[in-house]
């Protein structure tokens, strides 16, 4: 996945997961988008270990995550748009 999926990326949209989980046969597939919704939360929140972390969007000019949500983000509102990450 690391050469597929990530292919040197530091990260992953959104809307190109939810795409991917959807288009190939080795990964798992969605419910729905709300399963999706509801992993991020669940990771950003901490109840699932782990690095992870959400952002609104990456500002390439800035080189700075806007809206980030990180460990123990609470309720965190997630949005699976193209410039979510």
């Amino acid at each position: 996945l690391q050469k597929y999926i990530w292919n040197g990326k530091p990260h992953l949209s959104l809307k190109d997961l939810r795409e991917y989980l959807n288009r190939y046969v080795y990964l798992p597939r969605l419910k729905n988008q709300e399963v999706l919704i509801k992993a991020v939360q669940a990771a950003v929140s901490g109840m699932l270990p782990g690095p992870f972390a959400y952002a609104e969007r990456w500002d390439e000019k800035s080189d700075k995550y806007l809206g980030l949500s990180i460990d123990r983000a609470g309720n965190a509102v997630v949005v699976i748009d193209s410039d979510s990450v």
